[in-house]
């Protein structure tokens, strides 16, 4: 496959071109860095996603030390790192002497993208979590507390940012007080949003494969709103933390029961959600066929551009090729010439002896 990908990159134009998916698994690829240097000519990688199918110490240290050159080189617009990475770091015990640990290491550039799914994150802290600058944030194993979310929240209510979409803590274990830790001192609400979405289906919510996996908001799902009208919507289960401020994925409308006929506001909002559903697969489609038609033109212009040179590189052979036919037959004209003119001195010099041995011939006979 990379043997593919060096061809492409090294006769096409690949600027303009778009990786969906690149996908490196950790447990085999012992050098990351020189798979993801084979894509840097190209304008975006959709989705970089690491994973391991074995873990790898080597492997794993090896990406840990060329992370940040990674996501410095290639305009990502989604990750998911589902390795625990590492690094070796000279520590000082409390007895004074200095030995060499084995850390987590800190992902701070996947910080900085729009979506980011980090399976591993007990480096994620509180801080991190209040200069948050993410579309979309998936934040695996951590070490955060309720009071670092209600802190959050009520951040959140105090802001204007508008940048946030999704918000999604995972925990290890857990804790039938974390519900009320999280809200304690919010004014929360039912949700209206689960009114006629069952499911928050993210588009960026995905790990281990590129399916998007929805997440279905519990029965008691609560919402807080802003001073400018935003509205958060707050979702918990025993594991996870759910924190959902705008949608962009797909509508899923609460189920009606076989033989109950909806109400016609309920059925209004259905019929416009599969409408709005369809749009977006319909939108999605033509982007799609935007970027097989671009890909196709990119083809077509490079095909052509190497007809061109092939029939400049024609020409110029002609033309060498004449200039050389004319160079030769200069040469053997002037060969000619100079063969002509040896031939004429020639005559003339055996004629002059012919002559000076007939005058001497008659001289001799008198």
């Amino acid at each position: 496959m990379l043997a593919v990908i060096r061809y492409l990159v090294a006769i096409f134009n690949c600027s303009e071109s778009i990786i969906s998916e690149l996908f490196i698994d950790v447990g085999v690829i012992e050098d990351s860095r020189s798979v993801c240097e084979h894509f840097m000519k190209f304008k975006t990688v959709e989705r970089l996603a690491f994973h391991q199918s074995v873990d790898n110490d080597r492997n794993k240290l090896n990406l840990a030390q060329n992370f940040n050159w990674i996501l410095e080189n290639l305009k990502i617009h989604e990750l998911y790192c589902g390795v625990d990475l590492f690094e070796q770091k000279m520590v000082r015990t409390p007895e004074g002497e200095f030995e060499i640990r084995r850390l987590p290491l800190r992902l701070d550039k996947a910080l900085r993208l729009n979506h980011f799914c980090l399976k591993h994150a007990t480096w994620f802290t509180s801080k991190d979590l209040m200069e948050l600058y993410a579309d979309t944030a998936i934040i695996g194993g951590n070490e955060l507390t309720a009071e670092d979310l209600n802190t959050f929240l009520k951040n959140w209510l105090n802001s204007t940012s508008n940048k946030l979409c999704w918000l999604e803590i995972q925990f290890d274990a857990e804790d039938e007080e974390r519900k009320a830790k999280i809200t304690e001192g919010l004014e929360l609400t039912l949700s209206s949003y689960k009114l006629i979405n069952e499911k928050c289906s993210c588009p960026y919510r995905r790990f281990e494969s590129s399916k998007r996996v929805p997440f279905e908001f519990p029965a008691d799902t609560k919402q807080i709103t802003r001073a400018d009208g935003e509205i958060g919507t707050i979702a918990m289960t025993s594991d996870t933390f759910f924190f959902h401020v705008k949608n962009t994925g797909p509508i899923t409308p609460p189920k009606v029961p076989d033989g109950v006929r909806p109400p016609d506001s309920v059925r209004i909002v259905q019929e416009r959600m599969h409408l709005v559903n369809a749009e977006r697969l319909h939108h999605e489609l033509m982007y799609r066929q935007f970027e097989m038609d671009n890909l196709q033109r990119i083809l077509n212009k490079e095909q052509t551009k190497s007809q061109t040179e092939e029939d400049d590189r024609l020409r110029k052979r002609h033309k060498d090729l004449v200039r050389h036919l004319d160079k030769e037959l200069g040469k053997l004209e002037k060969n000619e010439v100079g063969r002509r003119e040896r031939v004429e001195r020639e005559g003339q010099v055996v004629e002059a002896a012919m002559n000076v041995a007939g005058v001497i011939a008659m001289n001799n006979i008198h």
